[in-house]
């Protein structure tokens, strides 16, 4: 708290605390949005959040389930899909500084 000035308490996640932090530690300071142009691209490109298809219900008709199936339907299946470590990922991309500056 002393060494940057910042208290942890006024901030929602690490992540916010770490940035101001950077800011504070290099001085930088950073330039508004005078262009419609780029603040439509920035907006167009922000990506993250929870992406979720949820089924109340799904039944299956296959030879696994031996309880429900019956042979004389076409079989089914049920399947769970799942994507890990995204944030992972997106972190060792390059950020995209050159379609920035191109403004």
């Amino acid at each position: 708290m002393a060494y940057y000035n910042l208290d942890p308490c006024h901030f929602i996640t690490a992540a916010d605390l770490t940035w101001n932090a950077g800011l504070n530690y290099t001085k930088a300071e950073l330039e508004l949005f005078t262009d419609v142009n780029m603040y439509l691209w920035i907006e167009d490109n922000i990506r993250g959040g929870i992406c979720h298809v949820g089924k109340r219900y799904s039944c299956c008709n296959n030879r696994f389930v031996p309880e429900t199936y019956d042979a004389k339907r076409e079989e089914t299946y049920i399947i769970a899909v799942d994507a890990n470590n995204l944030y992972g990922y997106t972190m060792t991309q390059s950020l995209p500084i050159l379609a920035i500056s191109n403004f």
